[in-house]
C-alpha cells in the first residue's frame, strides 16, 4: 500500500505527466488487462466532441438515474473537487475509494499519465458498484485517448471544431477523423457534426457497419432566466441549463436516448422529462 492522506495521494496524482505529453492506449490497455479490464463490466455511452460533452453528458445521466438506472459519469475537467469527475447517480466517489484505488491501480507498476490514472480509476469504480451504465466523456480527441478502450452500446460525437490543434491537426477533416475513432462496430453512432466533419463521421461510421444518427435540433418554446423550454415529438421539456447552443445539446442527448430507448424498455419518456429537469451542468451560461 502506498499510503498517505487523501491530499498527498491527490498531489502524487496531479504530479502525473500530463495527457498531452504521451498520448496512445498501449499503457491503459496494460493497466486495464492487469486489473481485469473492469471497462468490458458494464454498458456504456462515449461521447466525443468539440464543445457540449459534458452537458450531454450531464442530460444522458440524469435520464438514465431518473429512469432507476445505476448509472456512472465519468467528466473533465473538475470545478473545484477531483472527485467531480467521477459520480454514480450524482454523487462524487468518496475519498476512501480514491485512496484505495491509487494503490490498486500503482501496484500494477504501470506508468501512467494523469488522465490515464483517473479514467482507470472511474473504469474501477463504476466496475465494483455495479453501474448498469456508465456515460463516459472523452478527454482529449478520441482515438488515443484513455477512454477508447471502451465497446459501447452509443457513441455520440456532439459537432467538430477546431481544437486542441497542435495535437489533433489543423484540418476540421482531421479533427473529425480523430473523433470518430471512438465508434465501433455494433454500437449506434449520435452526430450533430456538420459538414465537412460529418461526411467523415458518416465513413467511419459505415466502414464499422454502425447505424449513424443525426441529432435533432428541438424547438425553443419558451425562455427564463430559470431555464428554458423546448419541444420534440410533441412534447414539452424543461432545461434548467441556460444558453441557446444547450438546445443543440439537448437535441444530441435526446436522439442519444431514444436510440437507446429502443433496445432498453426500462428507459421511459417521463423519465427524459424528469431527467432533463434535474439535470445539473454549473460553472457554464450560470446566472450567480
Amino acid at each position: 500500500m502506498a499510503g498517505g492522506s487523501y491530499e498527498e495521494i491527490l498531489k502524487r496524482m496531479y504530479a502525473l505527466k500530463g495527457s498531452k505529453d504521451i498520448l496512445g492506449l498501449e499503457r491503459i490497455e496494460k493497466a486495464a488487462a492487469a486489473l481485469g479490464n473492469p471497462q468490458t463490466a458494464f454498458k456504456s455511452i462515449h461521447i466525443a466532441g468539440t464543445n457540449g460533452k459534458g452537458s450531454v453528458a450531464a442530460l444522458i445521466a440524469s435520464t438514465l438515474s431518473e429512469a432507476g438506472l445505476k448509472t456512472g459519469l465519468y467528466t473533465s475537467p473538475h470545478l473545484v473537487d477531483f472527485r467531480e469527475r467521477i459520480r454514480i447517480d450524482g454523487k462524487m466517489i468518496p475519498e476512501s475509494e480514491v485512496m484505495r484505488l491509487y494503490d490498486e491501480i500503482m501496484s500494477t507498476g504501470i506508468e501512467l499519465t494523469f488522465f490515464e490514472f483517473a479514467t482507470m480509476m472511474a473504469f474501477l469504480y463504476f466496475e465494483r458498484e455495479g453501474v448498469d451504465y456508465a456515460v463516459i466523456e472523452t478527454g482529449l480527441g478520441g482515438r488515443l485517448d484513455a477512454t477508447n478502450i471502451l465497446s459501447p452500446e452509443i457513441c455520440i460525437i456532439t459537432n467538430v471544431s477546431a481544437d486542441h490543434t497542435e495535437v489533433l491537426g489543423e484540418e476540421i477533416e482531421k479533427i473529425a477523423y480523430e473523433k470518430a475513432c471512438i465508434i465501433k462496430k455494433g454500437a449506434t453512432v449520435v452526430t450533430g457534426a456538420k459538414s465537412p466533419a460529418l461526411e467523415i463521421i458518416e465513413e467511419y461510421a459505415a466502414k464499422k457497419k454502425c447505424l449513424l444518427i443525426k441529432a435533432k435540433r428541438p424547438k425553443l418554446y419558451e425562455e427564463t432566466e430559470e431555464g428554458q423550454i423546448i419541444e420534440s415529438n410533441g412534447k414539452k421539456i424543461t432545461l434548467r441549463l441556460l444558453g441557446s447552443y444547450q438546445i443543440e445539446n439537448a437535441g444530441t442527448a435526446l436522439s442519444a436516448l431514444e436510440a437507446l430507448m429502443k433496445n432498453d424498455a426500462r428507459i421511459s419518456e417521463n423519465d427524459v422529462i424528469n431527467g432533463f429537469w434535474k439535470a445539473k451542468w454549473p460553472g457554464r451560461m450560470q446566472i450567480v
